[in-house]
């Protein structure tokens, strides 16, 4: 039975091949050796390496020998959380309180701001 660690890892508790095996999962599961021959790394390090990540919950054992990221400790949890939603909304308010007052390069950097979100701006 692994045991759980109750903290995560962040970035800078990541050493280079943290970072490969990161990277590797990021585009799809992998077992131990597969990984390793991915990033020429010795077999049994690599087992190493994902059992600390597991351990702090930042990729799954989902059966013997496969692996799949779940959390990558390399993002900020900030970005997250941003509530596209609300930032859309008061972007719309926002050009739209400007309109009535004058339409100059404000109206134009609102509507690239909302173009970057998926809005459809007229």
């Amino acid at each position: 039975m692994a045991v759980k660690s109750t903290t995560v890892l962040d970035a800078d508790d990541l050493n280079d091949v943290d970072r490969q095996l990161l990277d590797e999962l990021a585009e799809g599961r992998g077992t131990p050796k597969f990984l390793s021959e991915r990033i020429s790394t010795d077999r049994s390090y690599v087992s190493q390496r994902l059992k600390r990540l597991s351990e702090h919950d930042h990729i799954e054992k989902l059966e013997t020998g496969l692996y799949e990221l779940v959390d990558d400790p390399r993002h900020d949890a900030a970005e997250d959380d941003v509530d596209l939603e609300a930032l859309r909304a008061a972007l719309l308010e926002a050009k739209s309180a400007h309109a009535d007052v004058r339409g100059d390069d404000l109206a134009e950097a609102l509507d690239r701001a909302l173009k970057l979100l998926g809005e459809d701006v007229e």
